[in-house]
Protein backbone atom coordinates (compact mmCIF):
# COMPACT_ATOMS: atom_id res chain seq x y z
CA UNK A 1 0.00 0.00 0.00
CA UNK A 2 2.81 2.45 0.87
CA UNK A 3 4.50 1.66 -2.42
CA UNK A 4 1.34 2.60 -4.35
CA UNK A 5 0.96 5.85 -2.41
CA UNK A 6 4.62 6.64 -3.11
CA UNK A 7 4.21 5.95 -6.84
CA UNK A 8 1.06 8.09 -7.00
CA UNK A 9 2.91 10.87 -5.22
CA UNK A 10 5.78 10.69 -7.71
CA UNK A 11 3.35 10.65 -10.62
CA UNK A 12 1.54 13.74 -9.33
CA UNK A 13 4.86 15.57 -8.86
CA UNK A 14 5.93 14.71 -12.41
CA UNK A 15 2.60 15.88 -13.82
CA UNK A 16 2.85 19.14 -11.85
CA UNK A 17 6.39 19.68 -13.13
CA UNK A 18 5.38 19.00 -16.73
CA UNK A 19 2.44 21.42 -16.48
CA UNK A 20 4.62 24.12 -14.91
CA UNK A 21 7.34 23.79 -17.54
CA UNK A 22 4.73 23.82 -20.32
CA UNK A 23 3.10 27.00 -19.00
CA UNK A 24 6.46 28.77 -18.62
CA UNK A 25 7.46 27.72 -22.14
CA UNK A 26 4.18 28.98 -23.63
CA UNK A 27 4.51 32.33 -21.85
CA UNK A 28 8.13 32.73 -23.01
CA UNK A 29 7.18 31.89 -26.60
CA UNK A 30 4.30 34.36 -26.57
CA UNK A 31 6.59 37.11 -25.29
CA UNK A 32 9.16 36.51 -28.02
CA UNK A 33 6.82 35.66 -30.89
CA UNK A 34 4.44 38.55 -30.31
CA UNK A 35 6.62 41.40 -29.03
CA UNK A 36 4.59 44.36 -27.88
CA UNK A 37 5.36 47.79 -26.58
CA UNK A 38 4.64 48.34 -22.90
CA UNK A 39 4.12 51.94 -21.83
CA UNK A 40 4.92 53.21 -18.33
CA UNK A 41 4.20 56.76 -17.17
CA UNK A 42 7.46 58.61 -16.49
CA UNK A 43 6.00 61.47 -14.44
CA UNK A 44 4.35 64.82 -15.10
CA UNK A 45 6.33 65.73 -18.24
CA UNK A 46 5.40 65.03 -21.86
CA UNK A 47 7.68 62.02 -22.17
CA UNK A 48 6.78 58.44 -21.38
CA UNK A 49 9.11 55.57 -20.66
CA UNK A 50 8.38 52.60 -22.87
CA UNK A 51 10.04 49.30 -23.64
CA UNK A 52 10.39 47.72 -27.04
CA UNK A 53 11.32 44.17 -27.97
CA UNK A 54 14.20 44.28 -30.45
CA UNK A 55 15.53 41.40 -32.56
CA UNK A 56 19.33 41.35 -32.52
CA UNK A 57 20.89 41.26 -35.98
CA UNK A 58 24.38 40.25 -37.04
CA UNK A 59 26.87 42.92 -35.99
CA UNK A 60 24.64 44.46 -33.29
CA UNK A 61 26.14 45.23 -29.91
CA UNK A 62 24.76 46.71 -26.71
CA UNK A 63 26.78 49.83 -27.54
CA UNK A 64 25.17 50.24 -30.99
CA UNK A 65 21.67 49.52 -29.66
CA UNK A 66 22.20 52.04 -26.85
CA UNK A 67 23.24 54.61 -29.45
CA UNK A 68 20.04 53.99 -31.38
CA UNK A 69 17.54 54.12 -28.48
CA UNK A 70 19.22 56.26 -25.78
CA UNK A 71 17.50 59.58 -24.99
CA UNK A 72 18.52 62.61 -22.92
CA UNK A 73 16.96 61.11 -19.77
CA UNK A 74 20.04 58.91 -19.43
CA UNK A 75 23.28 60.56 -18.30
CA UNK A 76 25.62 58.38 -20.35
CA UNK A 77 25.67 55.35 -22.62
CA UNK A 78 27.22 53.04 -20.01
CA UNK A 79 24.37 53.80 -17.56
CA UNK A 80 21.87 53.06 -20.32
CA UNK A 81 23.59 49.80 -21.25
CA UNK A 82 23.44 48.78 -17.58
CA UNK A 83 19.65 49.35 -17.57
CA UNK A 84 19.27 47.28 -20.75
CA UNK A 85 21.29 44.48 -19.13
CA UNK A 86 19.13 44.63 -15.97
CA UNK A 87 15.91 44.51 -18.01
CA UNK A 88 17.13 41.38 -19.78
CA UNK A 89 18.90 39.61 -16.91
CA UNK A 90 22.28 39.88 -18.65
CA UNK A 91 25.49 39.57 -16.63
CA UNK A 92 27.84 40.35 -19.52
CA UNK A 93 27.84 42.53 -22.63
CA UNK A 94 27.54 39.50 -24.90
CA UNK A 95 24.43 39.32 -27.09
CA UNK A 96 23.63 36.94 -29.92
CA UNK A 97 22.07 37.22 -33.36
CA UNK A 98 18.34 36.28 -33.43
CA UNK A 99 18.04 37.00 -29.68
CA UNK A 100 15.32 39.40 -28.52
CA UNK A 101 16.13 42.15 -26.05
CA UNK A 102 13.78 44.40 -24.11
CA UNK A 103 14.96 47.97 -24.70
CA UNK A 104 13.73 50.76 -22.38
CA UNK A 105 13.53 54.27 -23.83
CA UNK A 106 11.54 57.49 -23.62
CA UNK A 107 9.10 58.81 -26.23
CA UNK A 108 6.98 61.95 -26.61
CA UNK A 109 3.35 61.62 -25.57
Amino acid sequence: MNRRVYRNSLLMKRIALIITVTIITIIALLIFIFPKKIVVNAGDNNRTKTVTSVLIKKGDSLWSIAGQYMTEEYSDRNEYIQEIKECNGLTSDTIHEDQYLIIPHYVEL
